[in-house]
């Protein structure tokens, strides 16, 4: 294995080392329609799209940095759509399972991948306290969940 892929292995195992002790010991659990697995890792398996969604990153953080450290673990910022479908509109503050994603924060918005088209600076973001969607400067700081491909 080269040397980058190791040195990048290894901030990705320090990286999830930070997140595992913030949260608490993890049992795995399903959402009641199977589409979520909650893993004892602190991941979650999205059936429906076969992402993995990793644990809330432990700082805001601007758009160019949360990229950075997504792909410091392998990861990528999920695309709005993606972020959006994790949603639950039957819910309130937060507008997501918390027993899957029991580490969501509802006090700012969550990065996405994408740029709003016609401003360049800015990226879709979306709320967890009321399941909102919004354009967001990308130089302010805001979460980030990371998220891979599970096949």
């Amino acid at each position: 294995m080269p040397k980058k892929e190791i040195v990048l292995l290894e901030e990705a195992v320090s990286l999830l080392r930070v997140i595992a002790k913030q949260s608490p010991v993890i049992k795995p659990v399903s959402s009641k329609d199977g589409r979520f697995v909650r893993n004892a890792d602190g991941t979650v398996t999205d059936n429906l799209l076969h992402l993995i969604w990793y644990p809330t990153l432990p700082e805001k953080m601007n758009w160019q940095r949360a990229k950075e450290e997504c792909e410091k673990i392998g990861c990528r910022l999920p695309t709005r759509k993606e972020l959006e479908s994790l949603v639950d509109i039957t819910r309130y503050n937060p507008a997501i399972d918390k027993e899957i994603f029991p580490d969501t924060k509802t006090d700012d918005w969550y990065w996405t991948g994408d740029s709003v088209a016609g401003s360049p600076g800015n990226a879709w973001c979306v709320g967890f306290r009321s399941g909102c969607v919004n354009g967001w400067n990308k130089d302010y700081g805001s979460y980030v969940r990371p998220c891979r491909s599970s096949q």
